[in-house]
């Protein structure tokens, strides 16, 4: 709890509210699978898939925590749309800086996690202050199963 000082010099509590909302930014919701579904539907690019490496369908909630970012700012929640050895395709509702580094975390199935060192590469306004952007891991990383 913060306190402000009056010009009487009372102390007064000043309390912050958060917003009410449906569902925190950071959890998978359907608002989240129509996006992903709606950026499957429109296909691919008309020259074919032009990435180097393979890439799969792969959905779940990551967590990014840029090198840059203050400490302690929670990380950045991202809803993983494929992935590949190199990297890894998203959504999110931050926009982040390209060319900055940082740590990705992402839950895979049976509650395990993966932890790789990445770099921003792409981050676009998509739709309804959504972001679709990639990211390109540090060195290549096995398959994520």
């Amino acid at each position: 709890m913060m306190r402000l000082v009056t010009d009487d010099t009372e102390l007064t509590p000043l309390v912050a509210e958060a917003a009410p909302s449906e569902t925190p930014e950071s959890e998978w919701s359907a608002e989240v699978d129509m996006i992903l579904s709606a950026m499957d539907a429109a296909g691919s690019h008309p020259q074919g898939d032009r990435r180097a490496a393979q890439r799969r369908t792969r959905r779940a909630k990551a967590d990014l925590r840029l090198y840059a970012q203050n400490p302690l700012d929670p990380p950045i929640a991202l809803f993983t749309r494929d992935v590949s050895a190199t990297g890894i395709g998203f959504i999110t509702k931050e926009r982040l800086p390209l060319g900055y580094n940082g740590l990705i975390r992402i839950s895979l199935d049976g509650g395990d996690n993966f932890t790789a060192a990445c770099s921003v590469y792409r981050c676009r306004e998509a739709i309804g202050g959504w972001y679709e952007g990639a990211l390109h891991f540090t060195r290549r990383q096995p398959d994520m199963g």
